[in-house]
């Protein structure tokens, strides 16, 4: 698998191998092919509905080693199948702490849907969803969480002993020194003098495109200068969609399709400004958007329900006031009318990134639980 969670669980797992611990990452049987081998760390794609089958055939392979087993859960409802309401993996994991006495993390990268009392279907599921992560809080020994919002709302569910962790999901995309290449790949997307790109990165499944889409129309009729560039899978019809219904120049529209992470390193650095909304706000879960931070790219982004304090406390850092596409073409353009303020913006989310939300955050967390499994970290001979 390629994104979000699956690149958080590539970071996890290359941090924990260090502590010579034998990682084992049990995932789904996506078309995706499997990441190079890497020491320390054995890759199973044996879940394609994570049934209850398939899970008894993880317990026997988990039965076959004789080492201490620790559990690492990556929770997101709508993960695991079943509608997401596979209350048979809460369960299972449950009695893997409760009868063979495993220790397990869980990290919640999300909690539950809200309560919607108009829709029967979805309040039946936001039920569930809580029951489900009850399960999940009395499973584990640790629970981390993606945003202190996550904590909050789980806490009443959890035991009084439970201790929450907040881990923000750092950028999965290294920054790729390479200013000749950069150079090419502006050239081939928009040579002309005095050209400005703003991009968007992180298309696959994502229903914030069409806000982007009109933002990008917006920002396009308003500055003849201005081009515009998807970054990431599908966006090929991110960029199908948007000339489909716009009348606008289609080289001024530009797409990266299916992308290596370098080369989404690259796309990123050619951009003067990255357009990310979220419906929700800004947060320390949105790994697109740290990319961009990490980067050093001037980010027009807005505030949301699940935006922490942090962000309105940062210094210099302009937050747009909802994610509609009026208030986000606003900020884009300020920053694109001033190359002070643009240059501020990159900093001071630079600068924010590295102090918040960075991997050091991740490698603390990991140590920690290292320790607590009473590894320690393996030197190389």
């Amino acid at each position: 698998m390629v994104g979000g969670v699956s690149d958080h669980s590539a970071i996890v797992a290359r941090l924990l191998a260090p502590y010579g611990n034998d990682v084992h990452v049990w995932c789904s049987d996506g078309a995706q092919p499997l990441p190079p081998a890497e020491k320390g760390i054995t890759v199973h794609p044996v879940f394609h509905r994570f049934s209850m089958r398939e899970l008894s055939r993880v317990s026997e392979s988990l039965a076959a080693s004789r080492k201490r087993r620790a559990l690492f859960l990556q929770w997101v409802p709508h993960a695991f199948g079943h509608q997401s309401l596979n209350i048979f993996l809460c369960l299972w994991l449950l009695k893997r702490r409760m009868r063979f006495g495993d220790d397990v993390t869980v990290m919640f990268h999300e909690a539950f849907l809200e309560f919607d009392l108009r829709r029967w279907r979805q309040a039946a599921a936001a039920l569930v969803h809580r029951i489900m992560a009850t399960l999940l809080l009395r499973a584990s020994n640790r629970v981390w969480v993606s945003i202190p919002r996550w904590e909050a709302r789980l806490e009443r569910y959890a035991p009084a002993d439970r201790v929450f962790s907040w881990v923000p999901i750092p950028s999965s995309f290294a920054v790729v020194n390479d200013q000749s290449g950069v150079e090419r790949l502006r050239g081939r997307i928009a040579s002309g003098p005095g050209i400005r790109i703003v991009g968007h990165f992180g298309i696959a499944g994502d229903q914030r495109v069409p806000v982007v889409q009109k933002a990008f129309c917006s920002l396009l009729r308003a500055r003849d200068d201005v081009h515009v560039l998807f970054i990431g899978q599908n966006s090929e019809k991110a960029r199908q969609d948007m000339l489909t219904g716009a009348e606008i120049q289609s080289d001024r529209i530009h797409c990266t399709g299916t992308i290596s992470p370098a080369e989404v390193s690259r796309a990123i650095q050619i951009c003067d400004v990255l357009l990310q909304p979220y419906p929700d706000g800004v947060s320390s879960r949105r790994g697109s958007l740290m990319a961009a931070l990490d980067h050093g790219i001037a980010v027009a982004t807005n505030a949301g329900i699940h935006t922490e304090p942090v962000w309105r406390e940062a210094q210099d850092f302009t937050l747009a006031a909802s994610d509609s596409a009026p208030d986000l073409v606003d900020l884009a353009l300020r920053l694109l009318e001033s190359p002070e303020l643009q240059r501020v913006q990159a900093q001071a989310g630079r600068n924010l990134y590295r102090a918040k939300f960075g991997i050091e955050r991740v490698r603390a967390a990991v140590a920690a639980l290292s320790i607590a499994l009473g590894c320690g970290p393996v030197e190389d001979a």
